[in-house]
């Protein structure tokens, strides 16, 4: 909150002499007036001057930008450095939310201090992120904080990690002004990116913090070990999250209709509700009959029109009357049932396959990413599969020639994960030798996985695949891994721990938000 000091105006008494000149009185009163006069004009003019500059300053942001925006045990920061984490966090949450923007109610193209939030009790979206963006400071802090008392040093891949972040926000701006034409510094190109706050020194102490935060983090997690019994006891004590089923069912509607014979609405009685679903029941009654004596879900599902068929060979649980019987430990091969759900208004026809865990070998390998550029053209402009296929042939050709002096040179693994530290585009592993670790099936575009899983592939071997959603990746084998359900377990078992280690590192750093610098994010 900003503060106001109040100022005490004091009046200096003068003593009368004894002897009084009336016109002498008369003559010193005019000439104090006149000074009065002059002196409250002058004032005037001063204070309009300063209320100006006031107003110059706080309309432009100029005070709120010097102002905290937020404070985390007792540590500040500026509007700039919390702009940083809301464009971030706005950034992030459009990637990972970008098919369900419309259902969040977020409207990208305006102002996001005018749209309510639906994730808030009553705030807008501006509100949101800016929670976010304390929250992120408050964590980070956190993180960093507890990395300086256990003396965490700063390593060679996180320096890797920072220069890589840098050179990419580099690059960027290259890109930016030669494709707008312009010769925007740093700090110019930053202020498009973030807006007119982040500059590069910013910008920089900002990944420098995430840096060790993340790598700290990160060490913890690396370092928890567990072994074959604890692994083997998880699984037995929580098959629900580690089992996958295959099954086939029927979906039935049993809603009673919204509308007339004449197309006109409707509001359906519970009397006709309670018919469709004896309607939707019968049917379902029906078709498991015929399911039993051998016709397949499938040849139902086409012969019936209200009979829409769901197939799934890899189902995990959650809580639902099919999922509950599914995962059933009586279950059997074959087995058929007809199940209700009230809630949904529904009948199915379950058909139970499988229920299975992942017992195949993840994968590990090393790959160099080129992309061959992105192109100037949309899928509607004429010449884009042209300009496509151009850059198709330009990315082989470029993993053709690194696969090449790999093969010419030394031909390790240590020799290609330096080519994949020099040449590939993948952000994700072009710091470690574009090693990517327990690779599971579908987890990597379908012509990655494909490669990594052909059952003929020994460690050592290479190659070149191509994808349209990716690019050229030039391939090594390194070999098999864990079986997958292992590594699930693994994963479940050092999620749990970190996020107790993560909850005990962050106890207490709580952020206060000044609303007046935080006026000047956004």
């Amino acid at each position: 909150m900003s503060a106001s000091k109040e100022k005490k105006i004091r009046k200096e008494q003068r003593t009368a002499a004894d002897w009084v000149d009336n016109k002498a009185i008369q003559a010193e009163k005019d000439k104090q007036d006149h000074k009065k006069t002059t002196l409250l004009f002058a004032v005037a003019a001063v204070l309009f001057v300063a209320i100006g500059i006031f107003s110059f300053f706080f309309n432009s942001g100029f005070m709120q930008k010097k102002t905290d925006a937020v404070t985390v045990n007792g540590e500040s920061y500026s509007p700039a450095q919390v702009q940083y984490y809301y464009v971030n966090s706005y950034q992030n949450f459009i990637e990972q939310n970008y098919y369900y923007l419309s259902y969040y109610g977020l409207n990208t193209a305006s102002s996001l201090k005018a749209q309510q939030c639906l994730l808030l009790e009553d705030g807008t979206w501006h509100d949101y992120f800016v929670e976010a963006a304390a929250s992120s400071i408050a964590d980070i802090q956190a993180m960093c904080d507890a990395a300086e008392k256990d003396n965490f040093p700063w390593s060679d891949e996180m320096q890797a990690d920072y220069d890589s972040q840098i050179a990419y926000m580099e690059a960027g701006r290259i890109s930016y002004n030669e494709t707008n034409s312009t010769s925007l510094d740093m700090d110019g190109y930053l202020e498009k990116v973030f807006g007119k706050l982040v500059t590069e020194k910013v910008f920089q102490e900002e990944v420098k913090r995430s840096v060790i935060a993340t790598a700290y983090a990160d060490a913890y997690v690396e370092s928890l070990e567990y072994s074959d019994s604890q692994i083997q006891d998880a699984y037995n004590n929580g098959k629900l999250e580690f089992d996958r089923v295959n099954y086939n069912v029927l979906r039935i509607s049993g809603a009673a209709s919204t509308t007339d014979a004449d197309g006109k609405a409707i509001t359906p009685t519970d009397a006709d509700k309670a018919a469709a679903m004896d309607e939707a029941k019968a049917l379902a009654e029906e078709l498991l009959a015929k399911a039993q004596k051998g016709e397949t879900l499938k040849d139902l599902s086409s012969a019936y029109q209200k009979a829409n068929l769901t197939t799934s060979e890899s189902a995990s649980y959650y809580e639902d009357v099919v999922m509950d019987w599914l995962f059933d430990e009586s279950r059997k091969p074959g087995d058929l049932t007809v199940l209700k759900n009230d809630d949904l208004s529904y009948y199915y026809v379950v058909q139970f396959n499988e229920r299975f865990r992942h017992d195949y070998n993840t994968v590990n390998v090393r790959h160099i990413l080129l992309t061959g550029g992105t192109g100037t053209l949309t899928s509607d402009d004429t010449g884009y599969e042209q300009q496509q296929a151009l850059l198709k042939d330009m990315a082989m050709a470029e993993a053709e020639m690194i696969l090449m002096d790999w093969a010419n040179g030394e031909a390790t693994e240590e020799s290609f994960a330096a080519l994949a530290n020099k040449h590939s585009q993948d952000g994700g592993s072009n710091t470690r030798g574009g090693l990517y670790e327990q690779v599971y099936t579908g987890q990597m575009v379908h012509e990655f996985g494909a490669w990594c899983f052909d059952e003929s592939r020994q460690p050592g071997d290479t190659g070149i695949v191509y994808s349209e959603d990716t690019g050229a990746h030039v391939m090594y084998y390194v070999g098999k891994d864990r079986p997958y359900w292992e590594v699930q377990v693994i994963e479940s078992l050092k999620s749990k721990a970190y996020t107790e280690w993560y909850e005990g590192k962050t106890t207490g750093y709580e952020y206060e938000i000044n609303d007046f610098g935080m006026s000047a994010v956004g």
